[in-house]
């Protein structure tokens, strides 16, 4: 009989197969004997996994097979996990890139959105 060697840790092996696979990028693999598991939008693999790894807070992760993350600009915002960020909406400042904290500007300023504080109204104009 042949020798049977383990599948090493992020790698599996499906009932007949002959040899181990390496668990592929963009899906993690918990078990050496199941098929490999899609990450979701805001988790990411980089191959032979067994876990995917959520997108930090303040980040955007696009791809679900890449590591390659972009820091949310100055007026947006991502929680941990979020596969994008998301913009300020208009009336609010958005004070940090980690947080859904929003601020409501106050009268005699204004945000048209995407903004990190309000903006004091300019002369001649009412806010």
């Amino acid at each position: 009989t042949a020798d049977m060697l383990a599948c090493p840790t992020g790698w599996y092996a499906l009932a007949g197969d002959g040899t181990c696979t390496a668990c592929p990028a963009g899906s993690r693999c918990p078990t050496k004997t199941a098929s490999p598991t899609a990450c979701s939008a805001g988790q990411y693999s980089t191959g032979s996994s067994t876990a995917c790894t959520s997108c930090p807070a303040g980040y955007q992760c696009p791809s679900t097979s890449s590591d390659t993350m972009t820091p949310c600009a100055a007026g947006s915002y991502a929680l941990l996990g979020a596969g994008s960020c998301t913009a300020c909406p208009a009336g609010y400042a958005c004070p940090s890139t980690t947080s859904s904290t929003r601020t409501s500007c106050d009268s005699g300023t204004f945000s048209i959105g995407n903004q990190s504080a309000c903006t004091a109204c300019p002369a001649g104009y009412s806010c």
